[in-house]
């Protein structure tokens, strides 16, 4: 038995047909264009050129459509990174409370300070999990326990924070200062920033 390939957008053409590099869908010679010598149609053709316009090396893989999960990545990516802004801040809560914490008040805010700081860490190792997941990563879980151990979780945070930039830019996702830009009118999509970053 043959196998016979169809184009996507033209079922009647057999001839010539060739997966796309990204998608892996099959397109005519019609239906497709050869950019850094692979195959793309025309929908992950526009993928490929956010990608380098986004600092992609043309050499680098871009991750197909079936093994990332954009929107989650977007998601999770922006709460692992407004996370490690709550610890930041709550850090240098701490260390402002350390004198006085000695006090009736003190102590007790102090107390609430510890616990903040103990649920942001859950939270960091949480969404290292949901970001590494996202990205494709079968070891999520490993990411999670790394973002636990001190002084391994900063440069845990700066590696997967650098390939969740990468691959959100590469699928037209901007990036700012607090994370991947989420419209949280449109349903938590990945779009455009209602407030800043």
């Amino acid at each position: 038995m043959e196998l016979v390939v169809r184009c996507k957008n033209h079922p009647e053409v057999t001839e010539g047909c060739v997966r796309c590099a990204r998608c892996g869908d099959w397109f005519c010679p019609d239906c497709r264009v050869e950019l850094g010598g692979r195959p793309y149609c025309a929908e992950c053709k526009v993928e490929y050129v956010r990608g380098l316009q986004a600092g992609v090396p043309a050499g680098k893989r871009i991750i197909r459509a079936g093994e990332l999960d954009v929107a989650g990545l977007a998601l999770a990516y922006r709460q692992l990174v407004l996370w490690f802004g709550a610890q930041l801040v709550l850090s240098l809560a701490w260390l402002g409370l350390e004198p006085v914490a000695e006090g009736g008040a003190g102590a007790i805010l102090a107390f609430g300070v510890s616990l903040g700081l103990l649920a942001t860490a859950f939270a960091l190792a949480y969404y290292a999990y949901r970001t590494a997941t996202a990205l494709g990563s079968k070891s999520g879980v490993l990411w999670a326990i790394a973002m636990l151990v001190p002084c391994v979780n900063m440069i845990t945070l700066l590696v997967l924070s650098s390939k969740a930039t990468q691959a959100c830019r590469a699928n037209g996702i901007p990036v700012g200062f607090f994370g991947p830009k989420v419209d949280a009118a449109s349903g938590d999509k990945p779009g455009l920033d209602a407030g800043g970053g």
